[in-house]
């Protein structure tokens, strides 16, 4: 079978896996495929990137891999610039990405159950501010950068709860969970030697 993919979503997605992590089955990028879409999924467990190509062509009905995230790093743009590559498989179980007219390398599947990422999305948004990792947002500018595009992400806050992060790429989601502040984000006051003057 064969699953057509935008190689920039490809690489954009990987951001949002762990890496080395203990829980293996996050340090992937999760395929789903049919006939007519493909859906990219990855997450460390702290935000989450999805993204969807329609009208994508695949060679195969349904089909869900987990590809390992140490093969989906190595992908390199080819040197035509075309933002195409091929997961081909005969199983499901082990296969090849190739970049249309650039490199080829060979993946085995992860055996793993990826997370129902379907409960944390939000449904909406509070705006109440949340303190951010800026690690973690890092993590999004990176797969902006990868999709070509220039504007800063955009957090829709949504308090303690997992936020909603869009991208100016019209056909990725993220989220994004805040961590705890117990300080808030009320009673600030600048330290005093910065007004004693320099």
């Amino acid at each position: 079978m064969k699953i057509n993919v935008k190689l920039s979503a490809l690489r954009a997605i990987s951001q949002f896996s762990a890496d080395q992590d203990i829980r293996y089955y996050l340090n992937t990028v999760r395929v789903e495929a049919d006939k007519d879409r493909t859906i990219l999924t990855a997450t460390d467990g702290h935000c989450l990137g999805i993204h969807r190509t329609l009208r994508a062509d695949n060679e195969c009905d349904k089909v869900t891999i987990l590809l390992p995230f140490d093969a989906v790093k190595m992908l390199k743009p080819a040197k035509n610039k075309l933002d195409a590559a091929v997961i081909e498989t005969e199983d499901g179980l082990k296969g090849t990405i190739s970049v249309i007219g650039g490199m080829t390398i060979g993946w085995t599947a992860v055996d793993g159950t990826f997370p129902d990422i379907s409960r944390v999305i939000p449904q909406k948004c509070s705006g109440e501010p949340a303190q951010i990792n800026p690690t973690l947002l890092a993590k999004f500018a990176a797969a902006n950068k990868l999709f070509g595009k220039t504007w800063a992400p955009k957090i829709w806050h949504n308090g303690t709860s997992c936020a909603a992060v869009t991208l100016q790429e019209p056909d990725f989601f993220g989220c994004l969970m805040p961590y705890r502040d117990p300080e808030g984000l009320t009673g600030y006051a600048a330290p005093a030697w910065t007004l004693e003057g320099f």
